[in-house]
């Protein structure tokens, strides 16, 4: 009887030990990327000078095996910040689609109201001025067992300058789930990190360029993405200098951030 429960013994724990070793060692969810493109245009009639193009990149998550779950998270987040939560669906073809042709149908609408209200009675002179919207997305690397995902936005309807952005987005890949800061980090972070950001500003700009920031003090953005072994804060225009410096960047080494105590998770 002893044999026997020895044995039964060391069968549970060889069982044991396979998934605690399975559960540990666990490949990371892989997925192939593909891409859903779309593009549209209209032309400047005479009575106006002003032609639109809206075209939009995004790549996307294929699964690979029972990872669907993931990838329709993932999907659903990507074309949400990428084009509006109006948007949101995990058949990102059609999201793209409509996306393209809307923006076209509503610069119709409106080129066809200015061109009524007499706004360039004197357009045949005029040069012809381009209004335009686009959008890409694309993967930015892995981590660990985390995706970084970066939208390029774009759009100009008159004026002195385009309206442009950067968008940051980081992905659990055993969950799908969008990583906030709050998951990243330990509750009351924000002045420690927000020092951490400030005292990297300087070296993420060009020489001189501090000296237009807003403040020396700068608070923590959930816009972010993990690249190699720095976390990436990503400030679009006016959120923390004029427009002229364009979104910035500043890198924080997940060292330091591991060192001053204010990380929830291994990264």
């Amino acid at each position: 009887m002893n044999d026997i429960l020895s044995k039964e013994a060391r069968q549970a724990l060889t069982v044991l030990i396979i998934l605690m070793c399975a559960a540990g060692c666990a490949r990371n969810p892989h997925f192939d990327v593909l891409n859903s493109y779309a593009e549209s245009s209209v032309p400047a009639k005479d009575g106006l000078p002003v032609s639109y193009r809206t075209e939009v990149s995004l790549d996307y998550p294929l699964a690979k095996g029972d990872t669907s779950h993931v990838v329709t998270s993932m999907r659903t987040t990507i074309v949400a910040s990428a084009l509006g939560w109006q948007f949101d669906t995990v058949d990102v073809e059609r999201a793209v689609q409509i996306y393209v042709d809307s923006l076209s149908d509503d610069f119709s609408s409106l080129s066809l109201n200015m061109e009524n209200a007499g706004m360039y009675d004197d357009s045949q002179d005029e040069e012809v001025s381009e209004w335009y919207d686009t959008v890409t997305g694309y993967f930015a690397g892995s981590k660990k067992h985390y995706s970084s995902y970066v939208i390029e936005y774009s759009s100009y309807s008159g004026g002195a300058h385009p309206e442009s952005g950067v968008i940051g987005l980081v992905f659990d890949l055993f969950s799908g789930a969008q990583v906030t800061l709050d998951d990243l980090f330990v509750p009351g972070f924000d002045e420690t990190l927000g020092d951490l950001i400030s005292r990297h500003a300087a070296e993420s700009l060009p020489d001189g360029a501090a000296e237009a920031l807003f403040s020396p003090s700068i608070m923590p953005t959930g816009n972010f993405v993990l690249t190699g072994k720095t976390i990436t804060f990503i400030y679009n225009p006016y959120e923390i200098g004029p427009y002229s410096l364009g979104p910035v960047h500043i890198q924080v080494p997940v060292k330091e951030c591991a060192s001053a105590g204010i990380l929830a998770m291994d990264i």
